[in-house]
């Protein structure tokens, strides 16, 4: 029983090292995708204001698990990524006005952008 407890006593710290390193990689994987997806709405957003009203696009995104909510907020799009610990905000800010409404859950959405005189409407299915 003592050799156990011994051998416990050495290889319990060693497994919680392991678990907390092995999970920092990912929420910062999923952090980085959630702000890809940002940059990648608001450059698409830029684009079709800037070819006037009317203009189109549909972008494919994949929003990560750790996607607790997303919002519109000051012209930027906003996602609430859970990190160990809490939750993060992730956001992208946009020179154009934005509108509209984003998934709150993770999956593969289809955002549709259109440009209108004075903002530019994003919404998805």
């Amino acid at each position: 029983m003592m050799i156990f407890a011994f051998a416990l006593m050495i290889t319990l710290p060693f497994i919680f090292y392991f678990f907390f390193y092995t999970s920092g990689p990912s929420a910062e994987t999923d952090t980085y995708q959630a702000q890809l997806v940002a940059r990648r709405i608001v450059d698409n957003a830029e684009v079709a204001y800037s070819l006037g009203e009317g203009a189109r696009t549909t972008v494919r995104v994949h929003i990560p698990s750790t996607v607790m909510d997303s919002a519109i907020m000051d012209n930027s799009v906003v996602f609430a990524v859970y990190v160990r610990g809490g939750t993060s905000e992730v956001a992208y800010p946009s020179e154009v006005n934005l509108n509209g409404t984003l998934p709150n859950s993770s999956g593969t959405y289809r955002i549709h952008i259109e440009a209108f005189q004075d903002y530019v409407n994003l919404s998805y299915s």
